[in-house]
């Protein structure tokens, strides 16, 4: 891998690690590596869609527009430049369900009723995870040259209630 491309990568790498914006995330990037990524000078946003959170949006664009102008890229009016760079994010709720047990005590067990069974507590915990990708378009060919992508819990990690 020439001085160039190995440079790029890093810069795309270190573009894709810092929108991720959240602790605990899963990262991962990848490259078309026949791109010569030291011929993309000058980059536009392309489509954007992150859920209704302006907040998150404003800090994500900051960050990539942040990583892109020090690595030397110079940002153009939508819809011109070398590069094309795209957002999306999903965001979404999931119910977990825990059982615990509170110890030895009389009641249900497997064999019936008995003791050495205890007492079963069911809870809800409720976990809010998101997925982020950025994409990066050669705008003269209209490819993929650079994908990253960060998945993790977001926010407060859970919210619990009994059952």
């Amino acid at each position: 891998m020439n001085l160039s491309l190995r440079r790029a990568v890093t810069a795309l790498g270190t573009l894709g690690l810092a929108t991720s914006l959240l602790l605990a995330l899963q990262t991962s990037t990848e490259f078309n590596s026949k791109t010569d990524f030291s011929k993309l000078k000058t980059w536009s946003w392309g489509q954007a869609d992150v859920p209704d959170n302006p907040v998150a949006e404003k800090r994500i664009r900051d960050s990539v527009e942040a990583q892109l102008a020090s690595k030397g890229w110079t940002k153009t009016e939508t819809g011109t430049g070398d590069a094309v760079v795209s957002v999306h994010g999903v965001v979404k709720d999931t119910d977990n369900y825990d059982v615990l047990y509170s110890g030895w005590a009389p009641g249900w067990n497997w064999s019936g009723v008995g003791v050495g069974s205890g007492v079963g507590t069911t809870v809800q915990s409720r976990v809010r995870s998101g997925t982020l990708v950025l994409d990066v378009f050669d705008a003269a060919s209209k490819s993929l040259v650079w994908r990253g992508t960060a998945e993790g819990t977001l926010g407060p990690k859970t919210r619990s209630r009994r059952i």
